[in-house]
């Protein structure tokens, strides 16, 4: 049987132990709860880096799609502008051009075909300079040339100040009206046919239709 020193010793020592080990388990369970929000704080900043990384790259991804769709945007309406400029000016010459085949046909009256065609070699003989030259003409304004080239050649001689010999081309050239005028050896040639001087006037049309409409 124990005596009451011995039993006091080791009551004192059951207590000594119990308090230590309350106190390891409390330091356990503090550290354990400082490890939890440790990693509960690791895991929450884990997961904002994440989310901003997620956000940075959607905004990105967000603006890449948002100038790809602009930009496609900006090009389907340069694409349409450049539509509809070819239908305004296309249909514009499609007018021009069958009111000038009217003409060399001789249906508008208050329009002198012949004195048109004229002014045209004058200037292509101007131009190229020589003392011989050739017309090549479409048929119709072919024959009607050698009828009346003498006359033509006074004039055409008359205007420039010194003699002019003329030739007709004795094939025909397919186009509207106009001619085509060279020297000789073809070393000098001037197109100056309707179709060559409605060309001309149609691209500095689509110069100034681009300008107006703001694309190029």
């Amino acid at each position: 049987m124990m005596s009451s020193k011995a039993v006091e010793l080791e009551a004192k020592l059951i207590e000594k132990f119990v308090g230590k080990r309350e106190e390891i388990l409390s330091r356990a369970e503090m550290r354990a709860q400082e490890i939890i929000e440790e990693a509960r704080e690791r895991a929450r900043r884990i997961l904002n880096e994440a989310r901003e990384a997620q956000m940075r790259i959607t905004g990105t991804d967000l603006r890449a799609i948002r100038d790809k769709v602009l930009g496609e945007a900006e090009q389907e309406g340069r694409r349409r502008l450049m539509e509809e400029r070819e239908r305004l000016i296309s249909r514009v010459f499609e007018t021009t051009e069958e009111r000038l085949r009217a003409i060399a046909e001789g249906k508008e009256e208050h329009v002198d075909y012949q004195e048109m065609l004229l002014k045209l070699i004058l200037e292509a003989a101007s131009a190229i300079g020589e003392e011989e030259l050739v017309i090549a003409a479409n048929e119709r304004d072919g024959e009607f040339l050698r009828q009346e080239l003498r006359k033509v050649e006074e004039t055409v001689s008359k205007a420039l100040g010194h003699k002019v010999q003329l030739t007709v081309e004795e094939k025909p050239i397919e186009c509207i009206g106009g001619v085509i005028v060279y020297d000789p050896p073809k070393r000098k040639i001037y197109y100056n046919t309707l179709e060559g001087r409605l060309l001309k006037v149609r691209s500095r049309m689509k110069a100034e239709v681009a300008k107006v409409l703001g694309v190029t």
